[in-house]
């Protein structure tokens, strides 16, 4: 699964696991690289998504996050979230009605 190659492949921060009616329907990875923050989404039945962001002075795993469910959630408005940290991303998460399993972060 592409979401488990970003794990054992790259200095990962963050794992979700997102579940609906207690079955998992998708994961949340963020992983960093060279001063850049990566996030992959990954809802079971559609291609994942990812995002990513640079630069400093802000939490770039949470700006790579929005990046990342502004294409995995196309039908709903992501609030600006980016650079607030990975709670406001758990938040919006469960407003969508996803259980979030904290796998590791």
């Amino acid at each position: 699964m592409y979401v488990q190659e970003r794990v054992y492949n790259s200095g990962v921060r963050v794992v979700w696991s997102l579940l609906r009616d207690n079955e998992e329907v998708g994961a949340v990875v963020v992983y960093h690289a060279t001063q850049k923050a990566y996030c992959s989404i990954d809802i079971h039945g559609q291609a994942a998504c990812e995002g990513s962001a640079g630069g400093g002075g802000y939490d770039k795993a949470s700006a790579a996050f929005e990046q990342a469910a502004c294409k995995a959630f196309p039908e709903v408005k992501v609030p600006n979230i980016g650079g607030t940290g990975m709670n406001r991303c758990e938040q919006f998460l469960l407003t969508l009605g996803y259980r979030v399993i904290r796998v590791i972060g």
